[in-house]
């Protein structure tokens, strides 16, 4: 019998895997690991431990904040998109970072999610304090950032803390998804739940989806430019049996689908941007281009 692993166990952890443009983060054996997919060359390695750590990426740079407890310390790596080597920096407010585990960067804000909040800061080496929004359920699986804003669902609506700590509220009668992604267009979202995509607008204090699209065992999902990337997982004698990566435009249709072989260890992400896709479980790395699925080599 075969069975749907997302309906037994969903990925709502913290990222681990984020794409901007063709340079990838990935959060992989004590460290963070940087790569081009473009020129398939390294970008370097930060050792981080086993701090909690989040990482983002935006317009071709990629971010990290690591809070080292164990150390009191606190730092933020960025790779802006015009470098090839990453700037280690300390943060003066260590316990600012505490268990973060999502983030999300503007020029000048750093949104920082973890179990139990949101947090807003400046970037600056003191990471002032703007803004903090305590969870009420389960919000930190459908944090995603877009534009100058957040998204998360509370359980009852969509929610939106903008970077001048503005928000709004978009009532939502569907229940909470799974996972949520920037959309195609501004105030759009792509969420998920265990199988289905959706395609959510934002618009007059309402969520209305406006694309459902079927796809069983939906287990994370990344935005890939104006399309979806999602990864579907089955499960046959308790073992995964079928790995698919899908590529889905906003009319809902299939861009590309390609078949992974069951990997070794069982937690993965899924990562996306407008030229590529990547796909990492436990020690295996795969990436495509998001134009058609050809694979590239990470």
């Amino acid at each position: 019998m075969t069975n749907v692993v997302n309906r037994l166990v969903p990925q709502t952890q913290g990222t681990h895997l984020v794409l901007a443009g063709a340079r990838l983060a990935w959060l992989h054996g004590g460290a963070l690991e940087l790569r081009d997919l473009a020129s398939h060359k390294p970008l370097g390695s930060v050792p981080v431990g086993n701090a909690a750590v989040a990482v983002a990426a935006r317009d071709g740079a990629v971010a990290a904040v690591v809070n080292d407890l164990a150390h009191k310390q606190a730092r933020v790596i960025e790779l802006p998109a015009a470098s090839t080597a990453p700037a280690d920096h300390a943060v003066s407010d260590t316990a600012s970072f505490l268990d973060a585990e999502r983030l999300y960067a503007t020029p000048d804000r750093l949104f920082v999610a973890s179990k139990t909040s949101l947090a807003l800061y400046k970037r600056s080496p003191s990471a002032d304090l703007t803004k903090f929004v305590a969870w009420k359920r389960d919000e930190a699986k459908t944090f995603t950032g877009a534009g100058d804003a957040v998204y998360y669902h509370d359980g009852n609506a969509y929610q939106r803390l903008a970077a001048d700590g503005k928000t709004a509220s978009f009532a939502s009668g569907d229940g909470s998804p799974d996972h949520a992604a920037p959309g195609p267009a501004p105030d759009t979202l792509w969420t998920a739940t265990a199988d289905e995509l959706h395609l959510v607008k934002l618009a007059d204090g309402t969520a209305t989806i406006t694309q459902r699209i079927k796809i069983p065992g939906i287990y994370h999902l990344a935005a890939a430019g104006d399309a979806a990337a999602v990864v579907a997982v089955e499960t046959k004698a308790g073992a995964y049996s079928k790995v698919t990566v899908s590529v889905i435009g906003r009319d809902g249709a299939v861009r590309w689908t390609a078949q992974v072989p069951p990997p070794k260890q069982t937690v993965g992400w899924i990562a996306g941007s407008a030229s590529h896709v990547a796909l990492a479980f436990g020690d295996e790395l795969r990436a495509w281009s998001a134009r058609d699925g050809a694979p590239v080599t990470p």
